[in-house]
């Protein structure tokens, strides 16, 4: 009984420490088409940052049932640029880490917001609130449909504090009733496991 106990007891860990990203469908940033044949030689302008939000994935919460996103980090820059042919929604962007780390690799090519809005990069940032800090410097180059890049990048200063926690702050009474019985199920005489 002990063995079947512990069994369901990690069986029930597991399910409530496990990544649920698996299962979420997130539409990220596009790879950057180029125009064969073109003939514009003008650079766009160098990038602007016209906002930054930084959203931690935040476990399932106290009371609350659990969502396949619930774990996913966005980091979402609303940028602008302008060029002489391209329009707005066909200028791509080249990333590329200059200080610090982040928890996923940036694409290695030229990228453009899905659809034409902003750029959202995602990243598995834990099924916990536990997630670590977060500092990183990234350089931005716009690219134009011709494939000419901007002069100069915009440089961008990301920060988050993370948070603290893990699997185990998990206080609400509910889970911690379930997992009570489980401890204290008994099998009944003559039924199998």
């Amino acid at each position: 009984m002990i063995t079947h106990t512990a069994r369901g007891l990690v069986a029930l860990s597991l399910l409530l420490c496990a990544p649920s990203a698996l299962a979420c469908s997130l539409l990220g940033p596009e790879p950057h088409a180029l125009v064969e044949a073109s003939d514009d030689a003008t650079p766009p302008a160098t990038p602007e940052l016209q906002g930054l939000t930084i959203s931690r994935g935040h476990g399932p919460g106290p009371g609350g049932a659990a969502t396949s996103c619930d774990d996913i980090g966005f980091i979402t820059l609303s940028l602008a640029t302008e060029d002489d042919t391209s329009p707005a929604a066909a200028i791509g962007y080249q990333l590329t880490l200059v200080d610090g780390t982040l928890p996923f690799d940036l694409p290695a090519e030229a990228v453009r917001p899905q659809g034409g809005a902003d750029l959202v990069l995602t990243w598995i940032d834990g099924a916990t609130r536990d997630q670590e800090a977060l500092t990183a410097t990234l350089e931005i180059i716009a690219v134009d449909e011709a494939g000419n890049f901007s002069d100069q990048p915009l440089t961008v200063e990301l920060s988050d504090p993370g948070s603290g926690g893990g699997c185990a702050s998990l206080p609400h009474a509910g889970v911690w009733a379930l997992i009570g019985a489980l401890a204290a199920r008994r099998r009944l005489p003559g039924k199998g496991r």
